[in-house]
């Protein structure tokens, strides 16, 4: 699933974020470094609580389907925002001293924005009625779920 792969690039971005801010914090004089290693290691903390959101609601589905309330939790908009405004800062605050630095940081949070581009229009939405179909075919054999999607699918269609 597209969410899944999301969650893993989180991951390497997290990742690779956090190797390439703390060697900037080592070997370089600017004191902002700390804050970028702190921000991507909250990045990776962030797509591991996605992940266990993730499962969770999955479990929780499939014990008691009828008890779910609608959960919706692509990546958020606040992460949406901290990437255009770290591109922006990477480019008039960081490129202008270190061109290579600044460069390597907006790239990083360009692919940010594009992961979060990619969430907001292809990742599933956790409860939404199209995804429960979606569930209730892969689950055909069960009499009592194909009995509800042939009654939805005709309700649908008349």
């Amino acid at each position: 699933m597209v969410y899944r792969h999301i969650n893993l690039g989180l991951v390497i971005i997290g990742i690779i974020g956090f190797a390439v801010s703390s060697f900037y914090l080592i070997y370089s004089n600017l004191s902002g470094g700390f804050f970028l290693s702190l921000f991507f290691a909250v990045l990776f903390i962030e797509a591991y609580i996605l992940r266990i959101q993730d499962n969770h609601v999955r479990r929780e589905r499939k014990h008691h389907p009828q008890h779910m309330q609608p959960e919706y939790f692509p990546l958020s908009s606040g992460f949406m925002l901290t990437s255009i405004v770290g591109f922006v800062l990477s480019l008039t605050a960081i490129a202008p001293f270190f061109l290579a630095w600044g460069v390597t940081f907006a790239l990083i949070f360009a692919l940010m924005f594009i992961s979060s581009v990619i969430d907001m229009t292809k990742g599933p939405l956790i409860g939404h009625p199209k995804e429960e179909l979606y569930m209730a075919e892969l689950a055909i054999h069960d009499k009592t779920r194909r009995h509800k999607l042939r009654h939805h699918e005709h309700k649908v269609t008349s």
